[in-house]
């Protein structure tokens, strides 16, 4: 009996017409497609706090040698946009729910100048990089960097501990941010979040 369970375990599947070894069939993905035919919805996390390791090994935003660039640099070559999320502690020189801004691009494409209108509209206070002088704007950001150079939207959001809580001015941000998020799924963009 043990013959036979092992002879059952060492099989291999039917090879299929135009499979690879394995079983595996042999086509390729179209460059803007992802699996399953779905536009969007990616999500890529850094995985460590910033502040992990020693100097900034774990600050993915400031680092090229990361599995996370190699990621968002794959996505932005296939021009899909990213917005990128991080969070700030409240200071005198920070006054706002949220700083907005394009990372190395100091001009704003359509899509964060309406983002911004989303979150005022919903009560928040914005700080517009691209138009304002804001503290935190990421403009010597990485994957802003190669956002730019492969053309990609790139939007960075700094939010405040209350925009990014349990409370309302939370409930209003993920509100506008999922907003910004749709929007480009409706529209076959695919978002990534970063």
């Amino acid at each position: 009996m043990e013959a036979a369970v092992r002879q059952r375990r060492r099989r291999r599947p039917l090879e299929r017409p135009g499979a690879a070894p394995g079983g595996r069939p042999r086509h390729r993905v179209p460059r803007r497609q992802a699996p399953g035919g779905r536009a969007g919805r990616r999500l890529v996390l850094a995985g460590a706090h910033r502040t992990a390791g020693r100097g900034d090994a774990a600050d993915v935003a400031h680092r090229t040698d990361s599995v996370f660039h190699a990621i968002i640099t794959e996505l932005q070559k296939r021009g899909i946009p990213g917005l990128q999320l991080h969070g700030f502690a409240k200071a005198s020189d920070r006054p706002y729910d949220a700083i907005l801004s394009t990372g190395a691009a100091r001009s704003a494409p359509e899509e964060a100048a309406t983002l911004a209108a989303r979150m005022e509209t919903r009560g928040l206070r914005v700080c517009r990089g691209w138009a304002d002088r804001c503290p935190l704007e990421g403009t010597m950001n990485v994957q802003g960097r190669t956002a730019q150079l492969h053309h990609t939207t790139f939007l960075h959001a700094e939010l405040s501990p209350a925009a990014r809580g349990d409370g309302a001015k939370g409930t209003q941000a993920e509100a506008a941010l999922s907003g910004l998020l749709t929007t480009w799924s409706a529209t076959g963009r695919g978002p990534a979040t970063r």
